[in-house]
């Protein structure tokens, strides 16, 4: 099974409270968390939910990710190796909080890494909805995004840039007045970081010398993709854009670039067609009446 990505916010909040005991402060919470998970080895799963409900005052507020209920889920799945167990103490929490968007995203999350995926989808909506519906919505905003990001992982959105990782020859050609101007010839190799969050794309001359990049990220909240480009011995920073996608296919992806050009707000209709180890990839200027004015070709053969 994958880690779980809110595991890193339980053990954060675990050492801070691990440092504050050291500094001989007394923290009821953590206490209280080891206390389940030693009645959950000591007894079982449903003693650890019990001795939840009869500790006072436990069910009156949630408290998200520190949540005992939470963490106990979280530390018997990564700990105890115990997925029936681990999901017993979600669907709990998702009981004991109805209105509360933390436990649908867990339990979601949860779904996720098994392979559930229809089911995940269910429940990672749910938690969309209920920070949707709270006066405000920006108390929840990393719930949101974990729950926007694992609803997009299976939805395949953070995929639409996976077709152009490894290594392509290119030939760029600048549209003037509609006259082709000679190629630009050189190569792109595109990555991904380690954990397939960002997509970077390195440009070098037909000498080797490098010449620029694109990083493209996928940006959950506003179903976006952010592009930045900087280009080589040049100190003018990031020349950011936003990518909207119109359409998506194993042939054909179709994106709307905006960007700010000396401050007035621009258009850019990008169309990649794909075949074999080719992609085309033409890009259109769209003016104030979106009529088109096509400014850019570029031609991709991938390495072998």
């Amino acid at each position: 099974m994958k880690t779980f990505s809110k595991l890193k916010h339980v053990i954060s909040f675990l050492l801070i409270c691990s440092l504050t005991t050291a500094f001989g402060q007394e923290n009821t919470e953590t206490s209280f968390n080891d206390k389940l998970y030693q009645q959950y080895k000591e007894k079982g799963v449903d003693a650890a939910i019990a001795a939840y409900h009869q500790e006072a005052d436990k069910d009156d507020e949630y408290t998200g990710m520190t949540e005992p209920l939470n963490q106990l889920g979280y530390q018997i799945l990564m700990e105890g190796k115990d997925e029936d167990a681990a999901e017993k103490v979600f669907l709990e929490q998702i009981k004991t909080y109805p209105k509360e968007a933390n436990p649908l995203d867990s339990y979601g999350e949860f779904l996720m890494n098994k392979g559930e995926n229809e089911k995940a989808t269910e429940y990672l909506k749910k938690s969309v909805a209920a920070i949707e519906a709270m006066d405000d919505p920006s108390e929840a905003k990393d719930i949101l995004i974990a729950s926007k990001s694992n609803l997009a992982k299976l939805n395949g959105k953070t995929a639409v840039f996976d077709f152009v990782d490894g290594n392509w020859n290119m030939e760029i050609y600048d549209i003037v007045d509609g006259i082709k101007a000679p190629p630009y010839n050189g190569s792109m190799k595109w990555s991904y970081n380690d954990d397939n969050t960002i997509i970077t794309g390195k440009m070098y001359d037909t000498q080797g010398t490098y010449r620029g990049s694109r990083i493209i990220a996928y940006n959950a909240l506003d179903d976006v993709y952010d592009l930045a480009y900087a280009r080589s011995g040049v100190y003018a920073g990031l020349q950011p854009s936003t990518l909207t996608i119109e359409e998506n296919s194993a042939q054909k992806v179709v994106f709307l670039e905006t960007f700010k050009e000396d401050g007035k707000d621009k258009k850019a209709r990008h169309v990649i067609t794909k075949k074999d180890k080719m992609v085309d990839w033409s890009v259109t200027e769209l003016d104030d009446n979106e009529a088109e004015n096509e400014v850019v070709v570029m031609n991709f053969k991938k390495q072998d």
